[in-house]
């Protein structure tokens, strides 16, 4: 009977060893989950300046951008952080015409900046360029920028507004198939269940954007674009051609998040600067999204 008792009391002692332990391994588990913490962004500054003199008037080039960076950022955070310049930088993104297409002329960081050197060597040249941006969300998984460029060539102001939400998991887009597909968003629009943020202007009035008609051509674009061949981009038959992941700023796949909402940047001839900025209430999207901002 002893030597019963003393190997129950050993194979207690045994089980009550893995328990102990998979108490451990669950306790550091929840510990490094609540530590958990969003990216800290800081924002990072690109400057070209050349002056040229014509005749006392001043002519040249002059380019600010600014653009946030992770902090301390390796691995996947590298990635995310080349996808922010890239974003910031594709306001310089040329567009060709050939047989009718329009191709977009996708420029790497190195080729904007040799561009800037070959604007500057023209004396006649003004072209003054100023890019801004402000962080929408930024939690543990994304970061959501809506960046504002201010572009002058002596000739006229110019102003443009894009955004774009990064999973800093991957460095990947987010873009507007990951969060809705064709049937919610032809129901939210048809709906009306969405906010102009911009767009409208003393022509254009907000019944204007409204109207029967014009949601219905939304929503032609909009299917248009979620059937898009993969060499193509929203209605146009834009080529990609250099960068892997490049991101075209006009784009109708463009999206931006905060804690209110979904935003989407839309292509519109009808729009003030030819575009607006929509946002659909996360209510009305069926994605569940937390408080931390992650997609369930």
């Amino acid at each position: 009977m002893p030597e019963k008792m003393k190997e129950m009391k050993s194979k207690r002692k045994v089980e009550m060893l893995f328990l102990l332990f998979g108490i451990a391994v669950i306790s550091v588990y929840t510990i490094r989950q609540s530590q958990k913490m969003s990216p800290i962004l800081v924002d990072t500054v690109y400057k070209y300046e050349k002056e040229n003199d014509w005749n006392g008037r001043w002519r040249g080039v002059s380019i600010e951008v600014h653009y946030p960076q992770i902090q301390g950022g390796s691995g996947a955070d590298c990635i995310t952080n080349t996808a922010l310049k890239n974003t910031a930088f594709s306001f310089f993104d040329g567009i060709e015409v050939h047989e009718g297409a329009i191709y977009i002329k996708e420029l790497t960081y190195e080729e904007i900046l040799r561009q800037f050197d070959i604007e500057s060597e023209d004396p006649m040249a003004i072209d003054i360029v100023m890019i801004q941006y402000e962080v929408l969300w930024c939690t543990e998984d994304y970061v959501s920028v809506i960046f504002s460029a201010e572009a002058e060539d002596g000739a006229r102001l110019y102003e443009r507004q894009y955004v774009t939400t990064i999973d800093v998991t991957t460095g990947k887009y987010i873009h507007l198939a990951d969060i809705v597909d064709m049937n919610q968003l032809t129901e939210i629009f048809a709906d009306n269940h969405f906010e102009i943020c911009v767009g409208t202007y003393f022509e254009v009035h907000e019944d204007d954007v409204r109207r029967t008609e014009n949601i219905a051509r939304y929503i032609k674009t909009f299917n248009n674009m979620f059937d898009k061949r993969a060499d193509q981009s929203d209605w146009h038959p834009v080529k990609h051609t250099k960068v892997n992941q490049h991101y075209y700023s006009e784009g109708c796949e463009n999206i931006g998040m905060d804690e209110e909402g979904l935003y989407i940047y839309f292509t519109d001839d009808m729009a003030f600067q030819g575009y607006f900025i929509f946002k659909i209430p996360w209510k009305y999207i069926e994605t569940e999204m937390d408080h931390a901002g992650n997609i369930q």
